[in-house]
């Protein structure tokens, strides 16, 4: 399996914290799903602390949404995400 880690990081900020695209859950919430959503303002990152810790962070309009150490989680909850906005579009008049 492709270890993302490995590869240089897209970004490193001022506090050591390197941040790498997670291009394919980023294309994911962006792919409409059977309902017709998509979430074009998301984006994915790998993160890597300075200690080690290394997770995963949904970003919306450049803020911190969800969290998770595993790929499922990340890949579940842009699932459910894009199911709110389905009922929250459904709704609408």
């Amino acid at each position: 399996m492709f270890d993302s880690f490995s590869k240089e990081p897209d970004h490193i900020n001022e506090k050591g914290v390197k941040w790498w695209k997670d291009d394919f859950l980023t294309d994911h919430a962006a792919r409409e799903d059977h309902n017709g959503i998509s979430l074009k303002g998301i984006t994915v990152w790998l993160v890597e602390k300075p200690n080690g810790y290394r997770t995963r962070l949904i970003i919306e309009n450049d803020k911190p949404i969800y969290e998770s150490q595993q790929l499922e989680g990340i890949g579940f909850r842009i699932d459910v995400l894009k199911l709110l906005k389905h009922f929250e579009l459904k709704e609408k008049p």
